[in-house]
């Protein structure tokens, strides 16, 4: 699984905790829906509306068919991490050859918010990464 990056994240009905002015320190979850012990997780990216993670892992465990579950969240200092959206990818989306790469636009958002996330997802042989490595980038906003 690679997260590339996030597009159109903002304030929304979910940060009625913060003040308007508040940045956003988004970062991304994936997991096999209803494994939650598969979740990986992006660094957090702070003060940005648009952030690049550009991180990629193998999820393990994954049986054909399965969907995955992307969750875009807020680190908080003061409260506990606040969801900022969701996507949902199933499995006869990415479970194929060649996989699946592109745009999956959020749920879960708050009025007139829209927001989606770049991702790629491939199986069989075909991981994002080889060797059950791990890469995890993060650029300065």
């Amino acid at each position: 699984v690679a997260i590339y990056q996030a597009r159109g994240l903002q304030h929304g009905d979910h940060f009625r905790k913060l003040p308007k002015d508040a940045r956003i320190d988004p970062y991304c979850t994936c997991e096999i829906t209803h494994k939650p012990e598969s979740r990986i997780q992006t660094k957090v990216v702070t003060n940005s509306g648009s952030p690049v993670w550009l991180h990629e892992a193998d999820i393990p465990n994954y049986a054909p068919g399965e969907s995955l579950l992307f969750s875009v969240w807020h680190k908080s200092a003061l409260y506990r991490d606040i969801l900022i959206g969701r996507a949902r990818l199933r499995g006869l989306k990415f479970d194929r050859e060649g996989g699946f790469e592109g745009d999956l636009v959020l749920f879960e958002l708050g009025r007139g918010s829209k927001a989606a996330i770049k991702v790629r997802v491939t199986v069989d042989g075909h991981s994002a990464m080889a060797g059950g490595q791990r890469r995890d980038y993060a650029l300065e906003p």
